[in-house]
């Protein structure tokens, strides 16, 4: 932090110290704290091509600010949105202050570290998109305190470890979720299951492992209709009950290690258009309910173990674009 930054603090610090020692006939000076809370973020960053340059802490208000939105009823900030500006640096104090804030989205920049805990100090906040940086450690629990977000994307960072089983026990409004495309480990948290909100559901490209509980757990989330679990280490079967999920559309598991048949009612789902079922283990033959999926665009089995004559009815997939039946299918 510069000295202008060090002034700064002890002039805010001064003034704190100075609103007890007041007469009732002075009035307080009002120190706004969107504008405190951005400034702080801000002395952390590096900013090469000063798209934050607006930024001023002179100023009375953020909301003429650059990637600033205010609300005009309370006239505080509301959203955030510094996407793809190549900033870098650690995300550190600052945001905490933003206590009206609905959106922050950081993504595509060079944000690396840990992410701070001071997240769940902002209760208000909706929507969490810090995808596409350098993030790391492990997934910070400031879930706990957002029991408002409903939109949250850490994907594509370095994040690694297992989830807390209860990280998302205060998580019931959430309705998209992406963690894709980093090092987590581990088994799908039980509290996850109970976000009945959910409409898409992202873990694909990390390191999950186990056997997922799909009859009282995934299958459940009725809401959903984008399931990616892909590229992972998961295993065991995939019971039926798929067909509870109506409005599904689009169902990804390829690149994992789950065996047995395929879910008998797999084809109940009339909105299906992208189903990915490769690189597994599956085994036994084709459910005749697939060919019930009129609307389905996209089509692989590729690479499994499954067996019988190849179906005649691919033929009357009308919408069909994408078929791969190939590798290790056996009889065919």
């Amino acid at each position: 932090m510069g000295f202008s930054h060090l002034v700064f603090y002890f002039l805010v610090s001064s003034v704190a110290s100075l609103r007890g020692c007041m007469g009732s006939d002075r009035v307080p000076i009002q120190i706004n704290d969107d504008v405190l809370g951005l400034i702080v973020f801000k002395s952390g960053l590096s900013d090469p091509s000063s798209y934050l340059s607006s930024w001023s802490e002179d100023d009375d208000s953020p909301c003429s600010w650059k990637f600033i939105e205010c609300s005009p009823v309370s006239g505080r900030v509301s959203r955030v949105s510094l996407d793809g500006l190549g900033l870098s640096g650690r995300l550190g104090r600052g945001l905490q202050k933003l206590q009206r804030v609905k959106t922050l989205s950081l993504s595509r920049n060079n944000f690396s570290g840990d992410v701070s805990l001071e997240f769940g100090l902002i209760p208000s906040l909706e929507s969490l998109n810090l995808s596409h940086n350098s993030l790391s450690g492990l997934i910070p629990s400031f879930l706990d305190n957002m029991s408002s977000i409903k939109f949250l994307d850490l994907s594509e960072n370095s994040f690694s470890g297992p989830l807390p089983d209860d990280l998302f026990r205060n998580s019931l409004s959430l309705r998209y979720l992406s963690l894709a495309g980093n090092l987590l480990e581990g088994p799908i948290p039980s509290s996850l299951l109970s976000c009945s909100s959910l409409n898409t559901l992202n873990l694909s490209n990390n390191h999950f492992s186990g056997d997922p509980d799909f009859v009282a757990g995934i299958w459940s989330l009725e809401r959903l209709r984008k399931l990616d679990l892909s590229h992972n280490e998961f295993s065991g079967p995939v019971p039926q009950g798929v067909s509870a999920i109506h409005n599904f559309k689009d169902l990804q598991l390829q690149g994992n290690r789950f065996s047995g048949p395929l879910p008998v009612d797999i084809g109940l789902c009339p909105h299906l258009n992208r189903l990915d079922l490769s690189s597994n283990l599956f085994s036994g033959a084709l459910p005749e309910s697939l060919q019930r999926l009129s609307s389905l665009n996209y089509f692989s089995l590729s690479d499994n173990m499954l067996t019988g004559e190849f179906p005649r009815w691919i033929g009357s997939l009308s919408s069909l674009e994408y078929l791969d039946l190939s590798g290790k299918c056996s009889d065919w």
